[in-house]
């Protein structure tokens, strides 16, 4: 199936009108200003001025970071064009979903790869979960749109994003700190210092503590129904803290127990640049992340009444806390009306093993009930990366990188708004890998050349214990993932004639993943202390294979100093997965990737003595390889029956 998507973006880049200069300024300062009005970038593994560059991308400089209080990744969608970064919501965790040119997705697990590629110091990060880094000692962000796989180690099919460090200065000591107090208790620190320990070593070193309360209030629901003057609507409802409850002549004086939406994160990073002689340059960093950030608020704007009546599972639970004359329903009281209020405290009020009858859910099994998490989200990202730069001749350069990186966290969601608990969700995540890429690249009056060989090795496991009281179901899923990639590219960009440039690509790719499942649906009988896993539970244990070779073609013209003409196309790929939600059988196994070719072409221009930089771009996307959903109501073919299985009905 094709898919076409066909846009055009344009981006002012810089607009800085001034007055004219002072006689008495001299030439010189002006062409001093004129350059430092350049962004030097390398995306392309060459550093080149961002308007000499034939290809969509942004950079954001420290300074422009700095001017816009851009402090993380899910604050760059402010100022970077026709893209979109989010922090995740709810049952998505602590990631950032990303998309470029529309193209991206918003699930962060570990059964596919990101549409957009990150990249820390040219190491890819291969998840989108705890990917909302800080942008500290920063020298710049590289946004670059369309595939890139001739010039990165990693393919994608929407782009890739460089975080790009500050190097420790050999020449000065520097240091900066930065305070922030606000609302909500807000209190930020940030700070840093760069010292030259002799002419060729230097190390520097970056903190940062964010600590926030929350903008939403949790609620202690029947504390808030007797604050009311409706205590009656709480029914037996118990409350949940000391501090909220209402007894004898007691009367509290706030029901909030917690807040949702608040910040509580440190980081350290510390860096080493080491320039033993002139052709060597030695870089190796290392970073620590601790996230407890709380829960992301949610509100819930309408709720279907007419399910909660009428559906057993909800009125049988629900009435365990009605008394005579106000039975306890699943109705507006739950409702707050205001958007910085919930009842929401993610926990299921009902212990394990509880038996309500004509309850599906709670049907007496020591599996089911009792899922209890905080409200924060607890999140550790840490790893360690070098670069070797060598220059073998004055044209000729080669680089090594390798980095390691693992990731802990763990979180829940909810999905209503209320003490109830249509579903509680708990997920846990580890993972760890390894990154390694030899580059070797050349730059001569007519030719420009990239090439490289990638290596990327990890293991993830995945714990999830999902809860629908609604259907009466409980699953517990465990998977182990191990992807391995093996890579090898090569761009050139050839100068046959003067302003006239020919750029070409090539890539091939090796991707593996070993992948066990196992998601278990409870089918204990009630009183039992052994698991008995129903026959609608899915287990599967494969290997994930795909190799294939991907290209780029282009074409520039400078029609003068100031103004960049170009064409483009290019292949781009997004790597096959798993359905990690699989609801019936035959929904395991291999789902194929995503393949495009991306077509762009566009223009860069300076008006003004380079005060004012346009930059405009027409793309269209084809895709020529696009899964279909697995939903559970597509068609599936099941050898027991005689026919197809929709939605588990036969047809």
């Amino acid at each position: 199936m094709r898919k076409g998507l066909a846009l055009v973006s344009t981006s002012l880049l810089a607009m800085t009108f001034s007055q004219a200069a002072w006689a008495q300024e001299a030439v010189g300062d002006e062409a001093d200003r004129a350059s430092s009005r350049d962004i030097i970038v390398t995306g392309t593994k060459i550093a080149t001025n961002v308007q000499d560059v034939p290809i969509a991308i942004t950079a954001v400089t420290s300074e422009t970071l700095e001017t816009r209080s851009i402090t993380t990744t899910a604050d760059l969608g402010n100022i970077v064009p026709n893209a979109t970064f989010r922090k995740g919501q709810g049952v998505f965790g602590p990631a950032v979903s990303v998309y470029l040119r529309g193209i991206g997705q918003t699930d962060p697990q570990f059964n596919g790869e990101p549409s957009v590629a990150y990249y820390i110091d040219d190491v890819y990060y291969p998840f989108l979960f705890g990917s909302q880094f800080d942008l500290l000692d920063l020298e710049r962000v590289e946004v670059l749109r369309g595939p890139q796989g001739t010039l990165f180690g990693r393919n994608s099919i929407a782009g890739a994003m460089n975080l790009v460090s500050r190097k420790p200065s050999l020449s000065e000591a520097t240091g900066f700190i930065d305070l922030t107090v606000g609302e909500y208790n807000r209190r930020d620190v940030r700070a840093g210092f760069t010292v030259p320990l002799g002419d060729t070593l230097a190390v520097g070193v970056s903190f940062i503590s964010k600590k926030r309360t929350g903008y939403q209030e949790m609620l202690d629901f029947s504390c808030q129904m007797h604050m009311n003057g409706t205590p009656e609507l709480a029914g037996t409802f118990p409350f949940q803290t000391p501090e909220t409850s209402y007894g004898g002549t007691r009367t509290p004086e706030s029901c909030v127990i917690d807040h949702l939406g608040g910040e509580d994160t440190r980081a350290i990073r510390g860096s080493l640049y080491w320039e033993p002689t002139s052709n060597i340059e030695v870089s190796i960093s290392a970073d620590y992340t601790d996230q407890n950030d709380e829960i992301t608020a949610e509100y819930i704007f309408d709720t279907d009444y007419a399910q909660t009546t009428t559906r057993a599972n909800f009125v049988t639970a629900a009435d365990q806390f009605s008394i005579p004359g106000t039975p306890f329903r699943w109705d507006n009281r739950f409702e707050t009306g205001d958007p910085y209020k919930t009842y929401d405290n993610y926990c299921d009020p009902f212990p394990a093993g509880t038996l309500i009858p004509g309850n599906s859910y709670y049907n007496g099994s020591l599996f089911k009930g009792g899922i209890c998490h905080g409200n924060t989200v607890p999140l550790t990202n840490q790893g360690v990366q070098g670069k070797v730069v060598v220059g073998v001749t004055d044209n000729i350069d080669v680089t090594a990188i390798l980095g390691w990186r693992s990731l802990d966290l763990s979180f829940g969601a909810a999905s209503d708004g209320t003490v109830l608990n249509d579903s509680v969700i708990y997920h846990e995540f580890h993972e760890s890998h390894w990154t390694g890429e030899l580059r070797l690249t050349g730059q001569f009056d007519w030719i420009d050349w990239v090439a490289g060989l990638f290596y990327y090795d990890g293991k993830a496991d995945h714990y999830g214990n999902p809860q629908g009281v609604r259907a009466g179901t409980q699953r517990f899923q465990n998977d182990v993932y191990e992807p391995s990639a093996l890579a090898g590219y090569a761009n050139f960009v050839v100068r046959p004639i003067d302003r006239l440039s020919v750029t070409g690509g090539i890539r091939y790719s090796e991707d593996k993943k070993g992948v066990y499942f196992e998601s278990l649906t409870d089918a204990t009988p009630p009183g039992s202390t052994t698991f008995v896993p129903s026959g609608a539970s899915t287990v599967f244990d494969i290997d994930i294979e795909s190799s294939r070779w991907d290209w780029k073609a282009g074409i520039d013209y400078e029609i003068t100093d100031d103004i960049l003409l170009y064409a483009s196309a290019g292949s781009g790929y997004r790597l096959p997965g798993f359905n990690v939600r699989p609801s019936q059988a035959g929904q395991e196994g291999q789902i194929p990737g995503e393949a495009l070719i991306s077509y762009e072409i566009g223009a860069k221009a300076e008006f003004f003595d380079r005060r004012l930089k346009l930059n405009m771009a027409a793309f269209q996307m084809d895709f020529t390889e696009r899964p279909a959903g697995y939903t559970g109501q597509e068609g599936q073919w099941n050898d027991n029956l005689t026919g197809l299985v929709a939605g588990g009905s036969t047809v």
